[in-house]
């Protein structure tokens, strides 16, 4: 049992503040995966893999913070039966390939960036791929984390007749206090720690790259100028982003280590803040990637047109300009296309007027692509 239980006053604040996290991390991490899937501009290397946080991140909002919400009034009581020990197995479960998927993702996206801004002609060719990535991050995450499919069981509640309890237990495996031990010390080195590390270290020579050596030559130096400080937007993006998933991810790392390794009897109440400290990360992510990205920000405006756009114009109208302008050159793009097509059909490829056609085709979407990122490989 717990040393401390929460009173209602804490119960009602956390609550609430639980039900404002689901919310914007529902709406915004899909918003997110919305807009890298419909929109084939957006689909770059780390947009891509934003959008694999994206999923992640879901996953705590839709299965994970509903079960912290029961926990805080219902502790571990659960259900039996067969629904009962599938659900006890599979929210666990979830929980912990969220954790190892974003922390993949911010990998790859690491080593996208480190490969892009020091070795432009040797990209990574498997960060390129973004179908195997994906397979790769989830597939990986899924079979790391089985121990908490073995581990998660359902058992009748030694306090209470007749009910059950969903429970971390290792038993008749093994002592349970000891495979703790040893099984979240290795979630924090191999899924926190190291990979922080590794990060960390690609992420200096990066600011050593763009912030502290000065462009070569002299030939088209604008373009280059534009190209660095669209890279820096980038990067100076991703590193709030990983600095704020190992925040918020730390102290519940600590906690559990704590707890085992110090042989504490958990409060509940310290337990329920730190978790829900670690979940609210779901929450800033999407709201990161809309403030400080310009792409995903033009993005969300297209979706929710004059509703938002008139009134930012007022402040900002350039950007509903461009945004107006983009959707003209999306239009055009998407007509010139359809009568390409047409052209081939009825004509072939070799008739001049077809030719004309597609001619006037590559300089419409030279412009569009050229407009659309002018500077960045990076893909902000």
């Amino acid at each position: 049992m717990t040393t401390q239980d929460p009173n209602l006053t804490t119960l009602v604040a956390l609550t609430t503040a639980y039900v404002i996290i689901f919310v914007v991390a529902l709406f915004g991490n899909i918003l997110v995966i919305y807009i890298v899937i419909s929109r084939a501009h957006m689909r770059t290397c780390v947009n891509n893999l934003l959008a694999n946080m994206a999923a992640a991140d879901l996953l705590v909002a839709i299965f994970i913070i509903p079960d912290s919400v029961k926990l805080m009034y219902m502790k571990s009581r659960w259900f039996g039966g067969p629904a009962g020990e599938f659900l006890c197995k599979v929210i666990p479960f979830l929980y912990a390939i969220s954790i190892s998927a974003s922390i993949f993702s911010l990998i790859f996206v690491t080593v996208d960036q480190f490969f892009a801004i020091l070795f432009p002609f040797k990209r990574f060719k498997l960060v390129q791929n973004f179908k195997a990535v994906t397979i790769f991050i989830w597939s990986c995450s899924s079979v790391l984390m089985i121990p908490y499919w073995v581990a998660y069981r359902v058992r009748k509640s030694p306090f209470i007749s007749g009910t059950f309890e969903c429970l971390y237990d290792w038993s008749p495996l093994t002592n349970t206090s000891s495979a703790g031990k040893i099984h979240f010390l290795l979630i924090f080195l191999f899924l926190y720690q190291l990979p922080l590390i590794f990060i960390s270290i690609l992420y200096v020579f990066i600011a050593r790259k763009l912030w502290f050596r000065k462009i070569p030559g002299n030939t088209n130096q604008a373009n280059q100028r534009k190209a660095k400080i669209s890279k820096q937007k980038v990067v100076r993006m991703l590193v709030i982003v990983i600095t704020i998933f190992a925040i918020c991810w730390l102290p519940i790392h600590v906690f559990h280590i704590v707890v085992f390794y110090g042989k504490l009897t958990p409060s509940l109440i310290v337990g329920l803040l730190l978790a829900f400290v670690s979940h609210m990360n779901s929450a800033i992510n999407p709201c990161l990637y809309m403030v400080m990205n310009t792409s995903f920000r033009r993005e969300l405006f297209g979706i929710f047109g004059s509703t938002f756009c008139v009134p930012h114009c007022r402040i900002k109208p350039r950007l509903c300009a461009d945004q107006a302008a983009r959707n003209n050159n999306e239009n055009i793009l998407n007509r010139l296309q359809v009568k390409n097509r047409r052209f081939s059909r009825k004509q072939g490829s070799h008739n001049m007027a077809d030719a004309r056609q597609n001619c006037k085709l590559k300089v419409v979407m030279t412009h569009y692509k050229s407009y659309d990122n002018p500077v960045s490989v990076t893909g902000d």
